[in-house]
């Protein structure tokens, strides 16, 4: 016989080896993986982002294209009869005739023009806030008609601010038609 080692005999003595060598590139080689593969998410997480505002964009645009109108473009500015339906199902003059008690003094300095700013930018900025401490289900109802009919909030809270402006009016003995007495 000869004194070759046999092949199992040299698979033996060089097995370690071969290990080492394979888990080496192996541990070189996942860091390698992971990095690309984490780039690859963030990849896929900034085209959803896109996506997802680029859908928002379009389901905006497609709400504009039918977008419902509570308001009258008239001056001064009225409810339509939809406004008017929207306006009965939230209790919009309740809403109205106790906040406008709260913001009177707050108007007294106020020609018509300006109340009726006023009342909008306050029903858009702060009467939710308001009504979420002071009356939750009244908040939670406006909510939920706005939702079954499709209709954003600013626009709900535009139909109180309506009946807000005509209640401090009201109150202060000031007509309608002075609105239009002012400019902006």
């Amino acid at each position: 016989m000869h004194d070759f080692p046999s092949i199992q005999g040299i698979i033996e003595k060089i097995a370690p080896w071969i290990t080492i060598i394979i888990l080496s590139v192996l541990f070189w080689k996942i860091p390698v993986w992971k990095t690309k593969i984490e780039k690859s998410i963030e990849h896929i997480k900034e085209n959803l982002e896109k996506l997802e505002k680029k859908y928002e964009q379009i389901h905006d645009m497609l709400l504009g294209a039918v977008d419902v109108q509570l308001v009258k473009r008239s001056s001064p500015l009225t409810l339509t009869d939809f406004g008017t339906e929207i306006s009965e199902q939230i209790g919009a003059a309740e809403i109205a005739r106790k906040y406008a008690k709260i913001l009177l003094p707050e108007t007294k300095h106020l020609n018509a023009y300006q109340i009726q700013e006023y009342c909008f930018k306050y029903c858009k900025e702060e009467l939710l806030n308001d009504l979420g401490e002071s009356n939750p289900s009244q908040y939670e109802l406006i909510h939920t008609v706005a939702f079954e009919n499709g209709i954003k909030i600013d626009k709900i809270t535009g139909v109180v601010g309506i009946k807000l402006r005509d209640a401090i009016l009201s109150i202060s003995g000031t007509s309608h038609s002075d609105i239009d007495k002012h400019s902006p």
